[in-house]
């Protein structure tokens, strides 16, 4: 309505000086007497496949690790599982997590660097940056997410509960993150739950490394932020220990 109201008036405008003889030129330098340029060095065709390829794509992948590791978890504890598996692993909650995880690590990683070879290589997006940078991202935005779930799980160790909040935290990172709302119109609040997910230093990686190719000297906060996700679980995995040992099932 702000953009058909500011058309409408300066359109109005423009017909009564030319009733009182102004030349178009005068015209324009009258309603619009400063022209601002708006440049996209990373972008500079504004393709908006770019854009959301470089934002949706790993955050949908990023859901499905969620979901994924959170299923994993919650079976063990549903189906009566979980003592003979943290017994297998030796009563060490870490070397059993670890077992459990690495080989879907593996097949994740493999699966975000398809994704990143059809994006780079199928599709050509901008890759202004070593192709290792990026590939060095997908093992730690798999592993990160896995220690984010972790993390949810052993908050809530309950297959149903664990798997919700992991689902409504990936869901509403696309808002967080400002994928689908501009962060310039978010709350200061709101802007904030966008930094607890993995999702958003992942973007703001791809956005330094392969938009814009800076120093990789200068990403290094959400390199180290990402690692942080993956040491997160460590806080919390007696919980889940104490879970195993005496669980109690809640459908």
């Amino acid at each position: 309505f702000k953009t058909i109201s500011l058309l409408a008036n300066g359109g109005i405008a423009q017909v009564a000086l030319r009733k009182v003889g102004l030349r178009p030129e005068a015209i324009s330098a009258t309603l619009q007497p400063y022209v601002a340029h708006t440049y996209s060095p990373g972008n500079p065709w504004l393709n908006y496949n770019y854009y959301l390829c470089l934002s949706f794509v790993p955050c949908f992948f990023a859901l499905f690790v969620l979901l994924v590791t959170a299923f994993s978890l919650g079976t063990e504890l549903k189906n009566g599982l979980c003592r003979q598996w943290l017994k297998v692993a030796g009563d060490n909650m870490v070397l059993a997590l670890t077992g459990k995880l690495l080989p879907q690590t593996v097949v994740f990683t493999a699966v975000g660097w398809f994704i990143q070879w059809l994006m780079y290589c199928v599709y050509h997006l901008p890759l202004n940056c070593s192709p290792w940078h990026m590939l060095l991202a997908m093992p730690l935005f798999v592993m990160a997410n896995q220690g984010f779930a972790v993390t949810m799980f052993c908050v809530t160790p309950n297959f149903r509960y664990g798997s919700t909040l992991c689902s409504l935290l990936g869901m509403l990172s696309f808002s967080f993150c400002g994928f689908s709302l501009p962060e310039e119109a978010m709350y200061p609040w709101v802007q904030s739950l966008g930094y607890t997910v993995p999702s958003k230093y992942y973007f703001l990686l791809s956005i330094d490394q392969a938009l814009n190719g800076i120093s990789l000297y200068y990403s290094r906060v959400y390199y180290a932020m990402l690692g942080l996700f993956i040491l997160l679980p460590l806080l919390l995995t007696w919980r889940l220990k104490k879970e195993c040992k005496n669980p109690v099932y809640v459908p």
